[in-house]
């Protein structure tokens, strides 16, 4: 929620440590408890739109000098103690609702208020009580993770914990000046998309909506998740999250296929030493020893 991207977790129908019952709920009100803010849930599957956007009431206002009639709308409780104050919001069982449900939880998504922790979480809508897949636009305004249940801290509550107190979740909460780090992925990532003299160059696909119906409901490259990207690798850098995370976020805004190409991308930038400076002293060079980098150096 900080960084303005929402993270959105799925449980992974193909995975036997995950599914329906792997403690996503339980998860987020443990993290809201950890960092002693107000766990605020909302529940897709029996929230109606005005359940986010508020119930509208007759009111006055002032425009241009003239009071004019207008609706404001009044929000239910929850949501309404999230624009005043810092809390954890769970948009629970995302896919078991319709459109229009989604629609005003996008609302949400989109304009999360200032020191509100947004999550959303919702089981694979073949699985999910009237499941329905989500939205595009919801798809590209979220980071996309598969749940990964935690069986090891699951076993430590059934166990010691005498199945009612189990560990909280290990989860780091982002330092004041994790925007530092953002810049520099930033860069990477508008060198990447628009460049025109590299192999990893593909400008064409790089902003592309996915025509495929098999890929449709799942991350994609456009302007804004390569923009969420960026925050996110900055705000994974801030607490020290290792790779394979940094792999999992990237691919839960733009898919796994441009995520991994991005990285073998940022791989070459690290190591790319200026062609004439390899000329001008070849003896001190040493190529990488990965084939894909080698080639870009006999290939400058």
């Amino acid at each position: 929620g900080q960084a303005g991207v929402v993270p959105i977790s799925l449980d992974d129908n193909e995975n036997d440590t995950s599914g329906p019952g792997s403690a996503k709920t339980a998860s987020h009100k443990a993290f809201a408890r950890k960092i002693n803010v107000p766990y605020i849930a909302q529940y897709c599957s029996r929230d109606m739109p005005e359940d986010f956007k508020g119930i509208p009431k007759p009111s006055r206002v002032m425009i241009a000098g003239e009071e004019r009639d207008c609706a404001r709308f009044l929000l239910d409780e929850g949501m309404l103690r999230a624009t005043v104050e810092p809390c954890v919001v769970h948009i629970d069982e995302i896919t078991c609702t319709d459109e229009q449900v989604q629609a005003a939880a996008l609302e949400w998504i989109n304009n999360p208020p200032e020191g509100c922790l947004m999550f959303s979480t919702g089981n694979q809508p073949d699985v999910a009580a009237n499941g329905t897949q989500l939205a595009d636009t919801t798809v590209n305004r979220c980071c996309m993770l598969l749940w990964e249940f935690d069986r090891a801290a699951w076993a430590e509550g059934m166990t010691n914990g005498g199945g009612f107190n189990f560990p909280e979740p290990d989860s780091p909460v982002l330092p004041g000046d994790w925007r530092e780090s953002v810049g520099t992925y930033s860069r990477l990532v508008n060198t990447y998309v628009n460049s025109t003299d590299t192999q990893f160059s593909q400008p064409e696909h790089l902003l592309m909506f996915p025509k495929d119906e098999e890929k449709r409901g799942k991350p994609f490259p456009s302007p804004r998740s390569w923009t969420n990207l960026a925050k996110l690798l900055g705000a994974a850098d801030s607490v020290g999250a290792s790779r394979r995370i940094k792999h999992k976020l990237a691919a839960g805004c733009v898919g796994p296929s441009f995520s991994e190409n991005f990285f073998t991308f940022m791989d070459a930038e690290k190591c790319y030493v200026d062609p004439e400076e390899i000329l001008k002293n070849p003896e001190s060079f040493v190529l990488p020893g990965r084939g894909d980098l080698d080639m870009l150096f006999v290939d400058s």
